[in-house]
């Protein structure tokens, strides 16, 4: 399931109660209409931009699949830039507002989760499997030890791959070749996949097109990278790749997603160095009404080593001094600046040159865009660390910013000072945690989890003094606090934290929440401590939460966390015995997140299995995805992490029918 509607979720909707259910783009959910804020891509209001690939359509039936006729699959996705509207959250059709407000805690987590869950490395650690026969036709572990689960490039190969490149080539059904394409490209390894992905590019839906370029970067092969410039440039090879008159913004924006992802993954310097110039071209020169392109550019020049570093530097710093440049551009500068500048490890010089300009225009009167300014937040506390000679100042200018800024960019000043780290951010946290706002205070608890877990995974020599400390005033606050989404907040800080001695008071304050998304946060908390104490808890979760999708995720990843081999089992008996698409779509996808080899078999015939509504065999082809990844984190959390996905764009998160790249699973 897709972080943007797990969060959704969180606010009430609910997976199973969605009032649309459709798959785009690998296994994507439709949730809540608009998660956008008003006039993203758009931010001085009036007209909206302009369609990409042609007139606006109307979504499926509730309920239903969207299942194309010959030749087609369906109508081309809605426009990237929204309508004009109010400032208070996502809006709908007559300013009624829809979908969950963006200064959630949980919103931020979903975006950032994965490398602290780390789930592959829990999920593959050396198990012995007793008395197992859910893998009928490929070899007993009854009795055996196993040293992985993890499946082997033999099992993907002789399973998983023939399974989507015959689905790419005899399916018609969108919702099955968007998550074919996606699962196939995060096996990737293969230039025959770009072969197999490529003639989607003509495809008369826009979804269809869109994923296969976002796909031929999920892939990481060389050999797409030619068909990615010509896309994301718009240049006359590109047009006859689509056989198009022009190459529409929507596709190219996830063309140059596609572009920043191939060079993440790969070490050729000569390819990093092209990608850079083309990326550094869209930022300087595209002129489209559209800013989906040029966010995503900037984005993407974060997410990879430029061998010419200082021109990437430069550039995105010139456009960020330009006050006259569109907001949604500039506030992505900061953070793709700090990412790059993390990357290589800069000269400290440059970093202090950072801190100084970002810290200056969070004080800065006359810089008024919200947006730039929480983004300059984010980034100040992703450049220092503990011993650097701007440290301090860091920390004292998240702590002003923790006083005096508006309520989100408090949130992130909380956040940042997390990732600033260090004993005076430990202080500053841990007195705001008492003295700060109710709502700013489940940011503040977060933020000392992460803080804790940064540290203690960290290689530095020095750890923090008081980590003891850090973990009393978080369980006092879950014990104190009445209000669950915030005790679920103190609980999920306790398993960043990683003490054991937690456990305890975890399980106990949890037996007394109902509601499923705070109790899954718990869940999830008592998993990344670690202390096998918590698997039978996590285990009657997995098992009572049939028709609870939120809760059914959270407890499922939290038996991963323990590296418990009963999740799966549990799971894969569930999938059987589900009848509606709703139920099945739960479990599927949480056994998209903690599935092993043992997986791979039910979720197949699940896939293969005509009956089953397209959703049900599409959400199975993007869970086997999953399980197959060549990768230890899911792709787009390259994208997601600390991004300010307040100053978002329709192909960054998707809203009106459409589909933004966090969007996919």
């Amino acid at each position: 399931m897709n972080r943007v509607l797990i969060a959704a979720g969180l606010f009430g909707a609910g997976v199973l109660g969605l009032s649309r259910v459709s798959l785009g783009h690998g296994g994507t959910y439709r949730g809540p209409e608009d998660l956008v804020p008003p006039n993203a891509g758009n931010p001085g209001g009036g007209t909206p931009g302009p369609s990409l690939g042609g007139p606006v359509t109307p979504g499926p039936v509730p309920g239903t699949p969207s299942t194309p006729g010959p030749g087609s699959s369906g109508g081309p996705s809605g426009p990237s830039t929204p309508p004009g509207g109010g400032s208070a959250g996502p809006t709908g059709w007559g300013g009624v507002t829809l979908g969950p407000p963006l200064d959630k805690w949980q919103l931020w987590w979903e975006f950032n989760r994965d490398r602290f869950l780390n789930l592959k490395e829990r999920i593959h650690t050396p198990v012995v499997v007793t008395g197992s026969d859910i893998f009928p036709g490929e070899g007993s572990h009854r009795g055996r030890t196993v040293d992985t689960l993890r499946p082997s490039t033999d099992q993907i190969q002789r399973m998983v791959v023939p399974l989507l490149l015959e689905t790419l080539k005899g399916e018609r059904n969108r919702e099955l070749l968007d998550s074919s394409m996606i699962a196939l490209a995060k096996i990737g390894g293969e230039e025959s996949y770009v072969e197999a992905i490529a003639p989607f590019l003509k495809d008369n839906n826009t979804t269809l097109v869109e994923t296969a370029a976002v796909s031929l970067g999920i892939l990481a092969h060389p050999g797409a990278l030619a068909i990615l410039k010509d896309l994301a440039l718009d240049t006359q090879a590109g047009r006859e790749r689509m056989g198009r008159h022009e190459v529409p913004p929507r596709v190219r924006s996830f063309a140059v997603y596609g572009l920043g992802l191939l060079a993440n993954a790969v070490a050729d310097a000569n390819v990093r160095q092209d990608v850079a110039s083309t990326l550094l071209k869209l930022v300087k020169e595209e002129r489209s009404s559209a800013k989906d392109v040029r966010v995503g550019a900037t984005i993407c020049l974060g997410l990879f080593d430029d061998p010419d570093q200082d021109r990437s530097i430069s550039a995105m710093l010139e456009l960020f001094e330009n006050r006259r440049q569109d907001e949604l551009v500039r506030a992505h500068v900061p953070v793709a600046v700090a990412k790059a500048l993390n990357l290589r490890g800069a000269p400290a010089p440059l970093v202090a040159k950072c801190v100084e300009k970002f810290s200056k225009a969070i004080d800065d009167k006359a810089e008024k865009k919200d947006r730039v300014k929480e983004s300059c937040v984010l980034a100040v506390g992703l450049l220092p660390h503990p011993g650097s000679t701007h440290y301090g100042e860091v920390v004292r200018q998240l702590e002003r910013t923790l006083q005096e800024a508006p309520a989100q960019t408090q949130d992130f000043a909380a956040i940042a000072l997390g990732f600033a780290g260090g004993d005076d951010a430990v202080k500053s946290l841990r007195r705001w945690l008492v003295k700060g706002k109710t709502l700013v205070r489940p940011w503040v608890g977060l933020s000392l989890g992460v803080l804790a877990y940064r540290d203690r995974t960290s290689k530095r020599i020095e750890k923090i003094k008081d980590l003891e400390g850090i973990v009393e005033d978080l369980t006092n606050s879950m014990k104190g606090e009445k209000n669950p989404e915030h005790a679920s907040a103190y609980a999920l800080a306790l398993g960043l934290a990683g003490e054991p001695s937690a456990h305890e008071a975890i399980a106990k304050r949890m037996t007394g929440i109902d509601d499923d998304e705070s109790r899954g946060y718990f869940g999830l908390g008592l998993g990344l401590l670690g202390d096998p104490q918590a698997r039978e808890i996590l285990l009657d979760e997995v098992r009572e939460a049939r028709r609870r999708p939120l809760l059914l995720q959270q407890a499922a990843i939290g038996l991963g966390l323990l590296s418990d081999p009963n999740a799966v089992p549990v799971l894969v008996k569930q999938l059987k015995e589900e009848e509606t698409v709703y139920a099945q779509a739960a479990v599927a996808t949480a056994l998209g997140y903690v599935g092993d080899q043992r997986s791979l078999r039910p979720l197949i015939d699940m896939a293969r299995d005509g009956s089953l509504s397209p959703i049900s065999r599409g959400l199975a082809i993007a869970a086997l995805g999953r399980v197959a990844d060549k990768e230890p984190f899911p792709w787009n959390s390259k994208i997601s992490s600390m991004v300010n996905y307040r100053a978002l764009t329709m192909t960054l998160i998707g809203s009106n029918g459409g589909t933004g790249i966090l969007d996919i699973l």
